[in-house]
């Protein structure tokens, strides 16, 4: 019963780390995203 264990917790833990990857990714782009807007919202702030 131990290696059935053991496979519960490597899956566990490979869902863990697939669901972190994926909010990883999503906090990227929103990250990105919002420095995007800010440099084109300083770009604009300048030129007027």
């Amino acid at each position: 019963s131990i290696p059935l264990l053991l496979n519960v917790w490597c899956v566990r833990i490979n869902l863990a780390l697939h669901i972190l990857i994926k909010l990883e990714l999503l906090l990227g782009y929103a990250l990105s995203a919002v420095a995007k807007q800010d440099l084109s919202w300083i770009l604009k702030r300048s030129i007027k």
